[in-house]
This record gives structure tokens, sequence and C-alpha cells, in this order.
């Protein structure tokens, strides 16, 4: 039977290498992240990457960096994230045969087998592809609060502890 809000998964064998594939022409990406398909997306931000970004989702990333506020600006913004993660690997993703669409999915967004029809957020490809966008933000704006914090950090942001473990 036919659904059309479900993505054929499998596009890449189990066993298939994590090294990078597709990768557009031009420097090496300063950061990655593996989907749970195995495959390795290269990030490189660029300013066009930004300023398209910017016009798209109507977040200035640049001015949020000087203003020391970029992760708020994309940590707790799923869509930003994604719509951000679209135009960076764009190429990689068209070159898996991905539509924007297809690639949130297969990403970030996983079915619970108890309840199909809502989909909930891959936390730890989240987490993982949140960390590669910090780091790739942190590469292009060195020399800032935000790009110091990533290179003492590793653009790891701390968790808060729960209640059970205080």
């Amino acid at each position: 039977m036919y659904q059309p809000d479900r993505v054929a998964l499998s596009t890449v064998p189990a066993d298939a290498p994590t090294a990078p594939l597709n990768l557009p022409p031009g420097p090496p990406p300063v950061a990655s992240f593996t989907d749970p398909h195995g495959r390795r997306w290269g990030l490189t931000l660029t300013p066009t990457v930004l300023t398209a970004f910017r016009d798209e989702c109507g977040v200035d990333l640049p001015t949020a960096i000087q203003a020391g506020q970029a992760p708020a600006a994309l940590a707790d913004r799923p869509e930003s994230l994604v719509e951000l993660l679209w135009l960076a690997c764009e190429s990689q993703a068209r070159g898996f045969g991905l539509t924007p669409e297809e690639f949130g999915r297969t990403v970030l967004v996983d079915r619970d087998p108890a309840t199909p029809s809502r989909p909930r957020l891959r936390t730890d490809v989240y987490e993982a592809a949140t960390v590669a966008v910090f780091r790739a933000l942190g590469a292009l704006y060195p020399d800032t609060p935000f790009g110091r914090w990533v290179q003492a950090t590793g653009g790891r942001r701390k968790r808060s502890r729960s209640r059970a473990q205080r």
C-alpha cells in the first residue's frame, strides 16, 4: 500500500562505508555528522549559505554570533537547524536523490512503531548535527566569543542534570 508520507529509508546498504560521499567541489568539510543510515554528511558553512539561511528563516547567524546568541538561535529550533543543514548539504542530498522533505525526515525524524503517525526527533542525530553546525560556525568565526567557545568545548553544549541525578 502506498503511503505518501513515508520515505524509503534504505537507500544505503547497512554495510556501506561511512566515508563522505557526493561532496561538492571545494574545500573539505570542517565538520560532519552521520545519519541513521550510515551516510556521513560533510558540513562547511559559507557566507553564501548563511545569507540563504537568513533569507529563508529570518535568522541572521553572523549577527547572532556577534551577540553571543548563535546556540540559542539554532539549538532549540529543529526546523531552523534542518533548513541550515539542507542549505549546507543540498548537493550531497541531491546526490542521494533526496528532496528537502525527505532529507529532513530521513536525517532527523524517526517513526515510533507504537505511534507511526506521530514522528519524533532523532535526538542523537539532532545533537550530532547541532555540534557539527556549531563547529562549522566556529571555524567560520574563530575570533569571536562563540568561536572560542567552540574551540574550548568542541561545540558540545553542557547538558543540565535531571532532578533524579541531583
